[in-house]
């Protein structure tokens, strides 16, 4: 299965417009969004999203109680506070804020941790991956990153959003 990674998108609709087209190319099955999508307009441009899309609520997502409503309406799921995604016989924690998240690896309980809030790109792999693709939105770091990580190989992708083809 392939699996689209997102975070930290900050409202920059180019940059989701542009995830949305790169996870649609590669045919992605699923979508997690690890937070600080920020406004509920931001949730509409997934729409056109081929894969289903799991939400966790970050820091800064404003309006959250309409934020929620447009994310079911368009078929997401919204999580408040941490989950746990069971795909193909893995295990993988999402997280905003990553909490815990050496002991949480060091536990073995989980195959990936995703997170997002510090907008800094982090692959550590061994035998819990540790996945943050960076910022997505260019705001604070400059990257514009997205992740498609492969649960067969727990091998992920980072892809450039404005550099890739």
């Amino acid at each position: 299965m392939r699996v689209g990674v997102i975070t930290d998108s900050h409202d920059n609709k180019t940059a989701i417009l542009r995830a949305i087209e790169i996870f649609n190319k590669a045919s992605v099955d699923l979508v997690i969004h690890a937070g600080d999508m920020i406004a509920p307009f931001s949730a509409l441009l997934f729409r056109d999203l081929r894969a289903p899309l799991k939400f966790h609520l970050g820091n800064n997502d404003g309006e959250i109680l309409v934020l929620r409503e447009k994310l079911i309406e368009i078929g997401a799921e919204f999580y408040k506070y941490d989950f746990v995604v069971d795909i193909e016989d893995r295990k993988v924690l999402v997280q905003h804020e990553p909490t815990n998240l050496e002991a949480l690896a060091a536990s073995g309980t989980y195959d990936a941790i995703i997170y997002g809030h510090t907008h800094d790109l982090d692959v550590r792999e061994g035998r819990t991956l540790i996945l943050n693709p960076g910022e997505s939105c260019r705001w604070l770091r400059g990257l514009a990153n997205v992740a498609i990580l492969d649960t067969k190989t727990m091998k992920p992708e980072i892809i450039d959003l404005f550099k890739a083809p």
